[in-house]
């Protein structure tokens, strides 16, 4: 990719992250976003049609940078880990004002659940890549990933009291009783 695209797209992502913790996302028009990234309508519309595609190139972004966060040491295939959880506690944490922000309106509720279908993803995959995938049905898998995302918004909720390391142990075991319940 050229270095200006992505130096374009980068600010205007990093802008978006800006004006969503300022201000809902019915109220982040397209020229607030260009304003904040210093850089012109037609810039953005050279790139994006709208500013729901900016959000899913953010969202595949977010995506990728959780899975390079990810610890190599944790992995499905060779200790039975979920890999993506540790930087997951990482960017809740880090980013918890946001959080907060987005629940607080109807639209900052689908951009959490956008969110929460591209971590869902994630891990899906990481599943069925794994000697789990075979005895992993469908409904077991949304069973896991919602049970996941009910610790971490209970954890999030209590605004991330509980140490990572903790907070990890307690993801681990639960995935690990839905992983046992398959033998």
């Amino acid at each position: 990719m050229d270095r200006r695209i992505a130096k374009t797209q980068n600010a205007l992502i990093q802008a978006l992250g800006d004006c969503l913790t300022k201000y809902p996302w019915e109220d982040v028009s397209v020229q607030l976003l260009c304003d904040t990234a210093d850089v012109s309508r037609s810039a953005f519309y050279a790139h994006f049609d709208s500013k729901q595609d900016l959000l899913d190139l953010a969202m595949k972004a977010m995506a990728s940078r959780l899975k390079s966060d990810s610890h190599e040491r944790r992995s499905l295939r060779s200790n039975g880990k979920i890999s993506i959880l540790p930087a997951l506690l990482r960017h809740m944490r880090d980013h918890l004002f946001l959080f907060e922000t987005t629940n607080a309106s109807m639209a900052g509720r689908a951009l959490a659940h956008h969110f929460e279908t591209m971590v869902g993803r994630t891990i899906e995959a990481e599943i069925r890549a794994s000697q789990f995938s075979s005895t992993m049905s469908e409904r077991k898998v949304r069973f896991l990933i919602g049970g996941l995302f009910a610790l971490l918004d209970d954890w999030r909720e209590g605004r991330c009291a509980e140490p990572d390391e903790e907070m990890l142990a307690e993801l681990d075991q639960a995935a690990d009783l839905v992983f046992s319940s398959n033998n």
